[in-house]
């Protein structure tokens, strides 16, 4: 019994040992790169998120009045929701932000109690369209993780995110 235990686990280890990225873009409605890191910095835009994600317990480090102070850090609590997982089995989650600002490029470690994350959000411009770039990689994790949690987290926040900028369509 424990030799199959062991076979699983070292299976999960293996599967989820590659180094894992996440990559997507977003179309805005903004005209300028600058327009869109400007809306990510506000107080509009993380306690809108952070609404929708019914957040608890939420504390900004500085506080923020117009917009981020580097490096910003934030904290909450919530409950995730992972398809196939019933809400029962999990708890809620501490989450822990610090964001740093380099040029355009918003660079987060987001750190839960089940995995960390190394996200960059960036503005990319193409064909005078302003899109914003998401990427994200596991830093660590617990081994009962699986990998595509992450895809599941960030897609979430993009759902998040233009739900904010185009609430018609919603």
């Amino acid at each position: 019994m424990n030799y199959i235990i062991l076979l699983f686990l070292y299976f999960l280890s293996y599967v989820n040992s590659s180094k894992y990225l996440y990559n997507k873009s977003i179309k805005t409605p903004f005209s300028t790169s600058l327009q869109l890191t400007e809306f990510l910095e506000t107080p509009c835009f993380f306690e809108t998120y952070l609404s929708k994600i019914n957040a608890e317990n939420i504390v900004y480090n500085p506080p923020i009045t117009n917009k981020f102070i580097y490096p910003q850090k934030l904290s909450y609590k919530f409950l995730p929701k992972i398809p196939n997982i019933p809400s029962f089995i999990l708890k809620k989650m501490n989450i822990n932000h610090t964001w740093n600002r380099y040029n355009l490029t918003l660079k987060g470690l987001i750190e839960s109690d089940y995995a960390n994350f190394n996200i960059s959000v960036y503005p990319n411009n193409t064909d005078n369209v302003v899109f914003m770039t998401l990427k994200g990689t596991i830093d660590k994790k617990n081994l009962l993780v699986p990998n595509y949690v992450v895809n599941i987290i960030m897609d979430q926040f993009c759902d998040i995110f233009e739900e904010i900028l185009y609430p018609n369509e919603f």
